[in-house]
This record gives C-alpha cells, structure tokens and sequence, in this order.
C-alpha cells in the first residue's frame, strides 16, 4: 500500500515538473517574439561604406553598384531580399528575404551588406536616409 503511495506521489512530482517546464518554455517564446519584433529599415553598405538606409514600410526596387558589379534590392511587404545579382556564386540571392532586426544579406564578391537595423520605434517616419 505504501509503495502505491509513493508511486503516486512521484507521478505527480513528474506532471508537476513537466507542467513547469512547459510553461517556462511557452513564457521564454512570447518574451523572444514580442521583444525581438520585425525590423523597420534596412541598411545597405558597399565596401564598409553606408550608402543608404531605407524604411521596410514602403515597396521599392533599388540597384546597388558594388564592387565590380550590382545587385537588386527589393523591399516588400515589410521584408528586403537581393533579388538579382551578376556575382558568380549568387549566394546572396538564395539567402532570402529578411526582415528582423540584425538579420542581414550579404554578397562578398560586391562587398555589398544589406542588414535590418532599426525596429519601428527607433526610426523617425523617414523613407529614406542618405548618408
């Protein structure tokens, strides 16, 4: 009867300590998606340089001129990617779309960087920024 007991008890240590688990690991993923939000521009650098910087709020198309060739930056619906590039690997053109902060593409060839900086509370209302 006593061994019944204290299974008893240790099957309920155990949902217990499962449930904690969960729950500790369900409050850790909503801090990580509501502090980590979505990006709201984006910084293109060639060769070290910034270039320019543009809100992901507005769609827009943009050549690069890098370093011995160019790439295409497309801005859409709140995301950025390379779309084109004359670069012989084209790595930066599967990297795919970004659009959290800190998230970047980049195409070595061209010594082109393009990386979300900013969240939607750091930036002014500006669509572009020319430096």
């Amino acid at each position: 009867m006593s061994e019944n007991r204290s299974n008893c008890k240790s099957i309920k240590r155990d949902v217990i300590l499962i449930a904690a688990l969960v729950l500790t690991g369900c409050i850790i993923a909503v801090c990580v998606m509501l502090f980590s939000g979505g990006g709201a521009a984006v910084e293109v650098r060639v060769d070290g340089n910034v270039i320019a910087v543009y809100s992901l709020n507005k769609d827009r198309t943009v050549t690069i001129n890098g370093v011995g060739g160019s790439n295409v930056l497309v801005i859409k619906n709140g995301e950025a990617c390379i779309s084109e590039a004359d670069c012989p690997d084209g790595l930066c053109v599967k990297t795919g779309n970004i659009k959290y902060k800190g998230q970047s593409v980049i195409c070595l060839p061209h010594r082109v960087v393009i990386e979300i900086i900013a969240g939607a509370d750091e930036l002014s209302g500006a669509d572009v920024f020319v430096k």
